[in-house]
């Protein structure tokens, strides 16, 4: 399953979710308008990264202060 950026648009970021079934590619340009399903997919994995970004910080990242 793919959903592609518009016809004419500038670069953007490819994102792959594989599963045991399938394999679905979207792009941060369509991410607003992927299927509810997929989209609650998407909002749960980007917590559980947020949540792990916070446990392990990078010490690269915090010597930069950022």
């Amino acid at each position: 399953m793919s959903f592609p950026a518009p016809p004419g648009s500038a670069d953007y970021i490819i994102y792959t979710l594989t599963s045991q079934k399938a394999t679905t590619q979207y792009n941060d340009i369509s991410q607003s308008q992927l299927p509810n399903k997929l989209d609650k997919v998407v909002k749960a994995w980007n917590e559980l990264k947020n949540s792990a970004d916070l446990l392990n910080p990078n010490p690269q990242l915090l010597k930069l202060g950022i």
